[in-house]
């Protein structure tokens, strides 16, 4: 992952308290109304129960806060915020939003909205991000990279996503 900087000053309490107030979007709940379901009938394929809650998702529908990216001033980006309670977890898995080459390039940003804390994990290809601070925003170094998450931890888990779009 290649660090990009920090953004604390950019995230809002009132986005936690949120965050940590309301559940979202349970994900996947069900392998059609994912828009990862390729990826996910796999992960059934392993054992996973794709009718239970591994993570909420919040998107603009959803969270009741204007949301800009606050590293980068394009206009076209998409942006999720993900929820993980302890025991929580997300399988591997390749973003489907970012497989269209021959269109378009897709540039993927992870942010935490709180400081590292043992047991909450991200992993993406071989590298498992530790010892992060709130507001801490990461790149992917190729945006169709494998990666997954877990909350083995103590405390809730939570995070801000952002993917842009460059046209070729």
């Amino acid at each position: 992952m290649i660090y990009v900087g920090n953004y604390a000053d950019w995230v809002k309490q009132e986005y936690i308290d949120f965050m940590l107030s309301n559940d979202g979007t349970p994900r996947p709940s069900t392998p059609d109304s994912n828009p990862d379901s390729e990826e996910f009938r796999k992960a059934a394929e392993h054992g996973y129960d794709l009718s239970d809650t591994y993570w909420y998702i919040y998107e603009p529908d959803t969270f009741p806060f204007e949301i800009t990216m606050p590293f980068d001033d394009r206009d076209d980006f998409i942006w999720w915020g993900i929820k993980m309670k302890q025991g929580n977890f997300m399988p591997v898995h390749r973003d489907p939003h970012t497989y269209d080459p021959q269109y378009y390039t897709v540039e993927r940003y992870w942010m935490a909205l709180h400081d590292w804390e043992p047991g909450h994990i991200f992993m993406y290809d071989r590298e498992v991000l530790t010892d992060y601070k709130k507001g801490d925003v990461f790149k992917y170094p190729d945006a169709q990279e494998i990666h997954c998450a877990a909350n083995i931890g103590n405390t809730v888990r939570l995070t801000f996503h952002f993917s842009t779009y460059t046209k070729k």
